[in-house]
């Protein structure tokens, strides 16, 4: 009986053996869970550098909603919004003077349809009518045409643009009534665009000078305008280790502008 008792007892530790083994070469086998990809970080210039010039800009707090582009030469951009974080008003300044205004007028849906022009004039105290121009979207809600008119409401311009499937601007047909053409044709990188965080970015370039605001989603390479007023410009980037442009280097008839860039982070919610 001792004997057999003695067996049973040594089966059981050889079978108890056996499932830990088996657990372990399962635990062994088991893949083990990819490692979890670190969110993307969203970032909006705040500040850019070149000879002689600095660019400040300014955002509602947390969010991607421009309201200021302050130049260290005296000129000051001030963009304001709707309740519902549209557009409303873009006011430009040089040494705290108001010199023009942009009045946004929206549809139904709340996409701009038309951006009013004035001159602001100090001696009468009042706006002088500019004229405006006018928006048509294509299915990807992008500007396909703009057609501007003086103050009159006689059409004087008219662009035309058309876009890559990643949403880069490629072509822009420009008519300056009656019969002066132009073309521009834009590359661009596959990186991160300076701008493609800023909302409404390539309403506030038609407004700008500034090169950055037409970045997005990637950044521009070349520009070739042919025709009347007929330019090319290149750009070449550095990038930042989030993938953004750090400096950007831009030559217009082999003289070259070097701009740095600085950026901060904002919350993936806050972005428009």
């Amino acid at each position: 009986m001792n004997s057999l008792k003695q067996c049973l007892r040594l089966s059981a530790i050889f079978i108890m053996l056996l499932l830990n083994t088996a657990c372990k070469k399962n635990k062994a086998l088991k893949p083990e869970d990819p490692p979890k990809k670190e969110p993307e970080k969203v970032c909006i210039p705040v500040k850019l550098e070149t000879d002689g010039l600095i660019l400040n800009l300014k955002y509602k707090e947390n969010s991607n909603l421009l309201t200021a582009i302050e130049e260290n030469n005296g000129e000051k951009t001030l963009i304001s919004y709707t309740a519902e974080q549209k557009p409303s008003k873009l006011e430009k300044f040089k040494n705290g003077v108001l010199y023009r205004t942009v009045f946004y007028e929206k549809d139904n849906m709340q996409s701009i349809k038309r951006a009013v022009l004035f001159n602001y004039d100090h001696l009468m105290d009042g706006y002088i009518p500019q004229g405006d121009y006018r928006f048509q979207y294509n299915s990807n809600n992008l500007p396909a045409e703009i057609k501007y008119h003086n103050s009159a409401g006689n059409p004087v311009k008219l662009h035309s643009m058309t876009y890559h499937s990643s949403g880069n601007l490629t072509n822009v047909s420009i008519l300056n009534y009656p019969d002066q053409t132009s073309t521009v044709k834009y590359t661009s990188d596959d990186r991160k665009g300076i701008a493609i965080h800023i909302s409404k970015n390539w309403l506030f370039a038609l407004e700008s000078e500034h090169w950055f605001l037409s970045s997005a989603p990637n950044n521009i390479l070349s520009y070739v305008r042919s025709g009347t007023g007929a330019e090319q410009l290149s750009f070449s980037y550095e990038y930042n280790a989030e993938g953004y442009p750090s400096k950007m280097s831009i030559t217009r008839n082999k003289t070259v502008q070097q701009i740095k860039i600085t950026y901060k982070e904002l919350p993936l919610q806050s972005v428009q």
